[in-house]
């Protein structure tokens, strides 16, 4: 009898070892295979969907789908969340089959979001509905509804969810694992009615989420698991058991664009040679990024190479087909992208794009240099070194321009916070010295200021482009008079229309760029204003909606207009009829170094060398008095929010040591570049009295004579 039992136990483990083996197999079966040399095509097919991206509810049009599932028939499964169905379209057909037909609502057999989706090997289909914080399970040609995780409501208790983005049902145990995000955690049900926090709290720690979208588990490895962490801009890797994730991909905090870098990450997928496929969300890519490597590359192109259009703005989810053919959610578009695959025998180096260095060379001050260098890496000054934004002291919100005195304190258009901020030199908290948000033209009418200057003694001028005029605030008075434009929007003498850019010369004149009229005016008193120049085109003598204006009061009233929308730097001799273009290529947009990109300001130094603010190229551009092109002295290749990067710099300035100061705009900082190396030869010098300071030091000069004469 003994003999028989011991006998029969022996058999039960060796039957649960070959299932055991079995399912081990299976599930390496199911691991996504993609050959190594895998090239796709960089322009994208429209696989379902309208072409056109139109939405619509017949069968063979989506609106808004979220998710996509392939399976091993290569029929095509679609969340098509505005429709609150599902569709499966079999291979070669381009009209689909509702198999999931839902409605809005909380009802079981309704949604209020349709976020991610999975399928079971019976074909059952797993729905995550974040706003109801529930996954909901269909079995196929049923109407059978069955509620297997959350729909406890909306919390932060064990047995709740919190608006979870995404989803991972292992196909052995039926145990779903989810992106609780705004829970900033993991949690993992093994049954409808039992959950676990695997991990996870709120921050940027190793063992912190911001805002968890998407999630992987690699259950042929121990169930390791990745994290899309959207708001860490990374991705984390976490071994079974451990109690800290690893970052296999991004850097924590510092979102950007080059191939280092994400911003806000959607989702992951793991293939069998340990490569990620990562929904670059913020930047409209799909990145290939092997684990263990510092860096991606791009196999899901932001353009298509023909049309020059954002093919997958914002892209959610992915996944591939039998042949590895990369399938992309086209949320936006209304319809599913398709990159076809390739597999070339010899591997081919799919990007040279450098990646940024975030290495800081020690300066040399007393080396004599050809010309003035600057660190690479900024400084921020003002707001937040990794883009956050608020209302606090210390923050700023898209931060237009910026004037610095002879005292090196400097005063911020804090646009978005509808306010002006006085830094003094050193200090990273401001004070607010204008707050506009009651004086509106208009009820309920924001006011965004767009430029900044300040006179010898501390008043204040702000350009307001939607009420098209300039506001002068004294110093210590609450309450601001309108000194140029406030006629409405227009083209008459006295009027503007959506100005962006300002000067104030010594005499207190007030030059304008009014961007909309395409023109330059000068503004000497409150009534009305002199047109400079201007009109609409791309000739010598016209504008195509200058941002940016700039008067060399040391050459005679030389002035400089940055001539955005035409990709060029204008200069005009007092009394031209028409200007010279020192700085660009008329209407051509362009990343070379002869060429510019939407530029917003401009300044020049003593030698009458220009320092461009080349917005959409994301550097400031140091054009040498007679060039042809000009050298990057800040940003790099790529945006972002690391210390050599910038983000839509939009001005430009110089403090009295010769500090670059950035309005970094979209990065919601300023950026100081400090010096390097000077120059010792007059050529390619700087000026250290900046020329906007110009009054300022007339003003002390003036001071220091009377001094004398009284001694």
């Amino acid at each position: 009898m003994y003999k028989q039992i011991l006998g029969n136990y022996n058999m039960s483990l060796l039957l649960i070892t070959i299932l055991s083996s079995i399912f081990s197999i299976i599930e390496q079966s199911l691991t996504l295979t993609i050959c190594p040399t895998a090239l796709w095509q960089k322009n994208a097919i429209v696989a379902v969907g309208d072409q056109s991206g139109t939405p619509g509810s017949n069968s063979s049009m989506l609106i808004r789908p979220t998710d996509i599932y392939i399976d091993n028939n290569n029929s095509i499964y679609v969340l098509d969340s505005g429709n609150y169905r599902v569709q499966r379209i079999s291979v070669n057909s381009i009209s689909g089959n509702t198999i999931v037909n839902g409605s809005n609502g909380v009802g079981m057999n309704q949604f209020l979001s349709m976020d991610t989706m999975s399928v079971d090997r019976n074909g059952s289909i797993y729905i995550l509905d974040g706003s109801n914080g529930r996954v909901t399970k269909w079995k196929q040609g049923s109407s059978n509804v069955t509620l297997v995780a959350g729909g406890n409501g909306i919390g932060n208790s064990n047995n709740q969810l919190n608006m979870p983005s995404g989803m991972f049902i292992e196909l052995n145990t039926s145990i779903i694992w989810i992106a609780d995000t705004l829970n900033h955690r993991i949690v993992k049900w093994t049954s409808p009615s039992t959950s676990v926090v695997v991990c996870g709290s709120y921050g940027r720690e190793n063992n912190q989420f911001m805002y968890p979208t998407g999630l992987f588990i690699d259950t042929s490895d121990s169930n390791t698991f990745y994290v899309a962490d959207a708001y860490n801009h990374r991705i984390q890797m976490w071994l079974s058991g451990d109690t800290v994730g690893k970052t296999v991909a991004g850097i924590t905090g510092y979102y950007g664009n080059g191939l280092n870098q994400l911003w806000r990450p959607h989702a992951v997928i793991l293939d069998s040679n340990q490569y990620m496929y990562i929904t670059d969300y913020e930047n409209n890519r799909i990145l290939k990024w092997m684990i263990g490597a510092s860096s991606g590359v791009i196999i899901g192109y932001p353009i298509n190479f023909d049309t020059q259009v954002i093919q997958i703005p914002y892209p959610r989810n992915i996944n591939f087909d039998l042949n590895g053919s990369l399938f992309v959610t086209d949320t936006y578009n209304n319809r599913i992208q398709k990159f076809p695959i390739s597999c070339p025998a010899v591997s081919t180096n799919l990007s040279t794009t450098t990646i940024p260095s975030m290495t800081t060379t020690v300066a040399n001050l007393n080396a004599s240099c050809s010309m003035t260098t600057w660190y690479s890496n900024g400084t921020t000054i003002a707001g937040s070194s990794i883009g956050d934004t608020n209302y606090a002291s210390t923050s700023l919100s898209s931060p237009y321009d910026i004037f610095i005195d002879k005292n090196n304190t400097m005063y911020i258009v804090d646009s978005f916070n509808f306010r002006v901020q006085r830094f003094q030199s050193s200090s990273t908290n401001g004070i607010t010295v204008v707050n506009i948000s009651y004086y509106v033209l208009e009820l309920y009418q924001f006011v965004f200021m767009r430029a900044i200057s300040v006179d010898v003694n501390r008043s204040i001028y702000t350009l307001e482009s939607e009420n098209n005029r300039v506001m002068k605030w004294k110093s210590g008075v609450v309450n601001g008079i309108i000194v140029a434009g406030g006629n409405g929007n227009g083209v008459s003498a006295n009027q503007l229309n959506n100005p962006f850019g300002m000067y104030i010369d010594s005499k207190i004149r007030i030059w304008i760029a009014d961007t909309s009229n395409h023109r330059i005016v000068r503004w000497e008193n409150s009534s009305t204003g002199s047109i400079i120049c201007g009109s609409y085109g791309t000739a010598a003598n016209q504008f195509n909606r200058p941002n940016g204006i700039f008067v060399d009061e040391n050459n005679g009233n030389i002035f400089y207009v940055a001539d955005t929308d035409n990709h060029r730097i204008q200069m005009w001799s007092p009394g031209a009829t028409s200007g010279i273009t020192i700085a660009g290529q008329t209407g051509l947009c362009g990343d070379q170094l002869n060429r510019l990109c939407y530029p917003s300001s401009m300044i020049t130094d003593s030698n009458r060398n220009l320092y461009i603010a080349d917005t959409y190229n994301n550097r400031i551009m140091l054009w040498m008095r007679g060039s042809t092109s000009g050298i990057l002295i800040a940003g790099s290749t790529t945006f972002g929010v690391l210390p050599n990067q910038l983000f839509y710099p939009q001005s430009i300035k110089l403090d009295r040591d010769g500090a670059l100061i950035v309005a970094d705009r979209r990065n919601n900082r300023i950026q100081k570049f400090s010096v390097l190396c000077y120059s010792q030869t007059t050529s390619g010098g700087i000026s250290f009295i900046s020329v906007h300071n110009y009054s300022q030091w007339l003003s002390i000069i003036f001071s220091l004579i009377i001094f004398i004469l009284v001694v």
